[in-house]
C-alpha cells in the first residue's frame, strides 16, 4: 500500500487542502515537506497516521495531542488518505472528527473499496526528538504502536540488540545484508564490523577499537536505532522478511534531528 493523496478539511491551520503524493499516474518514492515553524508541516505527518490507523487506533494518537487537531471554531472536520495497491486500485480511508462539548470524537469509513485489508498497511514513524532511548520489546505488529513515536517524542523505540538479533535468526545471508547496511548508514570503513555477541551489539573499527552500541555517538546510536526499529516492525509484521524486498510508509518529522 502507498499514499497517493491527503486532503484534510478544518484540521489545525488548514481550512481546506489536497495534497498528492502522486504525478503522472506515479507514486513518488519520498517526498519532502518544507516550510517555516508554525506552516503545519507536523499537522501534516500527523494526519497521515491518523488516517492510517484504525478508528481505535487514531482515537489514541488523538489522545495525545493537547488542544486537539480541529480548527480554531470549528466542530467538524476531516482526514481522508488516499492509498494504492500493488494492483493500482484505490482505497480511501475517511477519518471524521467531531467535537463534542471540549472533546473530540472519530467516526472512520472506508470508501472505493470492497476487498480493503487493513493488515496490508505497514508503516512506521518518528517524531521531532532525536530518540536515543531504544528499549521497548513487541511481540506483535500494531499500527498504531509503530506510529506512536510521532505524537509522544518521550516513548521508546525497539530495543536496538533485539532487533539486530531477529534479523540474525532470519539467516547468515539475512544478518550479511544487515551488517552491509549499518555499516554504509555509519560511514563505517570496509574493514570495519558489525558484531554481535551474547553479551551485546558492537561495531570494531581499525581506527577506533571495538565499542559497543550504547557507547556511540548520539548521532549514530539514534539513526542506527530508527533503522533497526523499522526493520524490528517489518519482522513482526511479515511471515516473509527479506531485506532485498522491503516496502512501507516510513513518516519521519525533522528529518534532520535523526542524523
Amino acid at each position: 500500500m502507498k499514499i497517493s493523496k491527503l486532503k484534510l478539511e478544518n484540521i489545525k491551520c488548514f481550512k481546506e487542502v489536497d495534497i498528492p503524493f502522486e504525478e503522472n499516474g506515479n507514486i513518488k518514492n519520498w517526498s519532502l515537506l518544507v516550510g517555516d515553524n508554525g506552516q503545519g508541516k507536523t499537522t501534516i505527518l500527523r494526519c497521515l497516521a491518523i488516517g492510517l490507523c484504525d478508528q481505535e487506533g487514531a482515537s489514541a494518537l488523538l489522545a495525545e495531542l493537547h488542544g486537539g487537531i480541529l480548527r480554531h471554531q470549528e466542530k467538524r472536520g476531516s482526514i481522508e488518505v488516499s492509498l494504492r495497491d500493488s494492483n493500482g486500485e484505490y482505497t480511501i480511508i475517511k477519518t471524521m472528527i467531531t467535537l463534542h462539548g471540549n472533546n473530540e470524537s472519530i467516526k472512520q469509513e472506508i470508501q472505493n473499496s470492497s476487498n480493503f485489508n487493513r493488515g496490508n498497511i505497514f508503516a512506521a514513524a518518528y517524531g521531532a526528538g532525536r530518540i536515543i532511548k531504544a528499549t521497548h520489546s513487541y511481540e506483535k505488529y500494531a499500527l498504531v504502536d509503530s506510529l506512536y513515536t510521532l505524537f509522544n517524542y518521550e516513548n521508546g523505540l525497539q530495543n536496538v540488540e533485539l532487533g539486530a538479533r531477529r534479523v540474525s535468526d532470519e539467516g547468515d545471508e539475512q544478518w550479511k545484508k544487515l551488517q552491509n547496511i549499518l555499516k554504509n548508514i555509519l560511514t563505517l570503513n570496509d574493514a570495519d564490523k558489525i558484531i554481535l555477541e551474547k553479551t551485546g551489539l558492537y561495531v570494531k573499527s581499525e581506527e577506533w577499537g571495538k565499542m559497543s552500541f550504547n557507547s556511540l555517538s548520539d548521532g549514530y546510536q539514534s539513526l542506527t536505532s530508527v533503522i533497526l526499529d523499522f526493520l524490528s516492525w517489518k519482522l513482526l509484521s511479515s511471515n516473509d522478511f527479506n531485506l532485498d524486498d522491503i516496502s512501507g510508509i516510513v513518516i519521519i518529522d525533522e528529518i534532520e534531528q535523526h542524523l
